[in-house]
């Protein structure tokens, strides 16, 4: 489907997303999705609500850029269901520190999908490997000393 990239008046960009379409996949229990947009890699993202009601996908800075969005631009959208186990990608150097330490896996397991999708993403966000590799050990370290919130760390 066709959808227009849209901005907020903070700055944040988003796509207004039709009820109809948006319901498909909230009946089905989960507001988290799997969004492509014009041929790009597909990303995670959850369907949210303005106040009005009406329903959207968040795209972050970096994504606008790398796909050479702006506001108003046209873009093709399709969703499809997120079935992946936290429904955010996984970092290798997280689940390498996590399989190396079975202390801080269990830790991570017994959180709440938003607090592991939330520390997936503190170490998604980093492009260098070895800082994914710290950031990684870092968080494991936090969570053994009973720090689980990602605001936290």
């Amino acid at each position: 489907m066709r959808l227009q990239l849209e901005r907020f008046p903070h700055g944040v960009h988003f796509i207004r997303v039709p009820s109809k379409t948006a319901e498909l996949f909230i009946g089905k229990g989960s507001r988290r999705v799997l969004c492509t947009i014009n041929q790009a890699p597909p990303f995670h993202c959850a369907f949210m609500r303005t106040k009005e009601g009406d329903y959207y996908v968040h795209l972050g800075t970096s994504q606008v850029r790398k796909m050479k969005l702006k506001a108003g631009s046209s873009v093709a959208v399709r969703f499809s269901e997120d079935v992946t186990e936290h429904q955010f990608e996984v970092p290798e150097e997280f689940a390498a520190v996590l399989e190396s330490d079975p202390e801080a896996e269990a830790l991570f397991r017994k959180l709440t999908p938003g607090n592991q999708r939330g520390l997936l993403y503190l170490v998604t966000r980093l492009r260098s490997s070895e800082k994914r590799i710290e950031r990684s050990l870092h968080i494991a370290e936090k969570m053994k000393a009973g720090i689980t919130s990602p605001r936290a760390m």
